[in-house]
């Protein structure tokens, strides 16, 4: 008579779970990956900011005009470059942060996931080849 196990129905194959464990290590790699690559901006940003604003009130509010107002006459002055590439490293620096972060929490979630599957795998052999045997034991309190 062969014991069936609750836990076969719910128990994945231990290898896809130890494939989808490698999926979230290169997912948690890719987060980071990214964290550490912006997070490098930011600095960079920092000092770019502080360059900028080494500039006087004026020189900063022309630059700022130039920029919408005429483009070409502006592309030549430090103020208005200056300018443009602090605004671009700090509209991509936060999103993509954000997006490294996700990254890096999904991969942790896999990895968590396929530690359970592999549990549960475990505990299914287990009980197919200890079933019979323990049947007859009771759990203790």
């Amino acid at each position: 008579m062969e014991m069936k196990s609750s836990l076969a129905e719910f128990a994945p194959d231990p290898k896809r779970a130890l494939m989808m464990g490698g999926v979230g290590r290169f997912f948690m790699i890719i987060g980071i990956i990214l964290i550490g690559v912006f997070f490098v901006a930011s600095i960079v940003l920092s000092a770019w900011s502080a360059d900028y604003w080494s500039f006087d009130k004026q020189t900063r509010d022309e630059a700022k005009v130039n920029e919408s107002v005429s483009n070409s006459l502006a592309d030549d002055v430090e103020p208005v470059n200056l300018w443009r590439s602090i605004e671009i490293l700090r509209a991509w620096s936060g999103g993509t942060q954000f997006l490294g972060m996700g990254l890096l929490l999904f991969g942790i979630g896999l990895q968590l996931a396929s530690i359970l599957g592999i549990l549960a795998g475990q505990a299914k052999y287990m009980s197919e080849e200890l079933g019979p045997e323990l049947k007859g034991q009771r759990k203790s309190a």
